[in-house]
């Protein structure tokens, strides 16, 4: 669980054969990047999301970085597969001594809304908000929105290309010889 004043790295990292069991911890002094790149040699694929906040969580910079990275790894995804790139504007480098709001807020939501456009609004889609201004309380139900729609995008896009089959493509008995 990522908690105040210890920032936990997330429960589990996706990226084939990288997991943590939530040991590993941050004191928020630098960039998160500074810990990805020493635990694995650059920032990892997909920081799990956390989909269960509720009032008394508090959300912090790290939180906000993972939904950017992750949202990063969405557009390489769609860039890959699509065959076009997909450019989006993050920022993860936040620490403890800064954290920008409504204008990044906004950007943030439309980045995962120009996601979903490119590709396809997953079942379970929470609308993104993209008229935040200054001034406007950010809660439990905006992280939530955040965590979730960034991997509902992420498990769909995975799901849809691990499951894509070319025209033309043979595509009988791989798995053994055919008699």
């Amino acid at each position: 669980m990522r908690e105040y004043e210890a920032f936990w790295l997330a429960n589990k990292l996706v990226d084939l054969d990288i997991a943590l069991d939530g040991d590993e911890a941050f004191d928020g002094d630098g960039p998160m990047e500074d810990v990805w790149t020493d635990i694995f040699d650059g920032e990892p694929l997909y920081v799990y999301p956390r989909r269960e906040w509720t009032a008394s969580d508090r959300y912090n910079f790290f939180d906000l970085n993972a939904v950017e990275s992750n949202a990063k790894t969405v557009a390489a995804l769609l860039t890959e597969y699509r065959g076009q790139p997909v450019v989006i504007t993050v920022v993860t480098d936040r620490d403890k001594t800064w954290f920008e709001f409504f204008d990044s807020m906004n950007r943030i939501e439309g980045n995962l809304q120009m996601l979903a456009d490119l590709f396809f609004e997953p079942g379970g889609w929470i609308e993104p908000k993209t008229d935040w201004q200054s001034g406007q309380s950010f809660d439990y139900n905006d992280a939530n929105r955040l965590e979730i729609d960034v991997d509902l995008l992420f498990r769909l896009i995975t799901k849809a290309f691990d499951h894509l089959k070319y025209c033309g493509t043979f595509y009988a008995g791989e798995d053994g010889e055919i008699y």
